[in-house]
């Protein structure tokens, strides 16, 4: 959603809408999320784009950055196994089975919100594609 947000190309009314629903009700991000998004930011536009992301997202009051623990490594390992398939170009990668995990873990999530196609058929929490 992050990269959505600043690159463009989707629907920008539900960016938005998500950007807002987070901010008001709050969100968790992992933090291969924030190494993913400066990474791509970096490359396609700029070390300056990419840190001026990184500040609009610590403004978000109530978001919280979540590490990556070792039970959150594992059961991402479980979830990539699951839902793992050559045959299908929407498989889950590894961070976005991370970003799944999380989710799992946190009591409170009652929507992933992304950008990933790999995210349709999960059924462990209710996604939402942008």
């Amino acid at each position: 959603m992050w990269l959505e947000a600043t690159l463009g190309g989707t629907d920008e009314r539900r960016v938005r809408e998500a950007l807002e629903r987070g901010e008001r009700e709050g969100a968790v991000i992992p933090a291969t999320v924030l190494a993913g998004v400066y990474y791509v930011l970096d490359r396609q536009k700029g070390i300056e784009i990419a840190e001026k992301a990184m500040e609009t997202i610590r403004r978000f009051e109530n978001t919280a950055v979540l590490p990556v623990t070792a039970d959150i490594a594992i059961r991402a390992a479980q979830l990539r196994r699951k839902y793992y398939s050559q045959a299908d170009d929407r498989t889950p990668s590894y961070a976005d089975t991370i970003h799944l995990a999380i989710a799992e873990t946190v009591s409170e999530c009652d929507l992933l919100i992304t950008g990933d196609a790999g995210f349709e058929d999960v059924t462990e929490v209710r996604c939402l594609v942008l």
